[in-house]
């Protein structure tokens, strides 16, 4: 069985860790299928396929043969070979979006965890503004 794991780039924390073990540990895939390159909750799902020894299918935009369309059509690709798609949205990422969309568009069987970038977890000191007057 073939588990798919797309999300938000922003997301990068412990809680898109535990959503994705979680999830291996109750489907036990064989292989999990993500993007090659992008980054927050597709290279969390790359990091827990080498830790859990299981088999990665990286697919990567083809910037040659579609320059406009080259996402879309890698998720095709992607969500092609899938039998189960995990989603991890931010609630804002267009591209996360049209890749549920397409999920539902090619009858895949899915599910879509929405987590807030403005929950606490998110927050690093270092970006916090503090502009206090005494």
């Amino acid at each position: 069985m073939n588990l798919t794991i797309f999300g938000s780039r922003t997301l990068t924390d412990t809680r898109v860790e535990n959503i994705i073990q979680d999830k291996i540990n109750e489907l036990k895939p064989d292989a999990i299928i993500t993007s090659g390159e992008t980054a927050g909750v597709c290279a969390i799902a790359r990091k827990k396929a080498r830790e859990n020894s299981i088999k990665l299918i990286l697919e990567f935009a083809n910037n040659e043969k579609y320059s406009a369309g080259k996402y879309h059509h890698r998720a095709i690709a992607i969500l092609k070979q899938t039998d189960y798609v995990l989603f991890i949205h931010d609630g804002v990422s267009k591209g996360t979006k049209n890749e549920i969309a397409l999920a539902v568009k090619m009858n895949k069987k899915h599910e879509v965890h929405t987590i807030s970038l403005t929950d606490e977890e998110d927050i690093k000191w270092e970006d916090l503004s503090l502009d206090l007057e005494w």
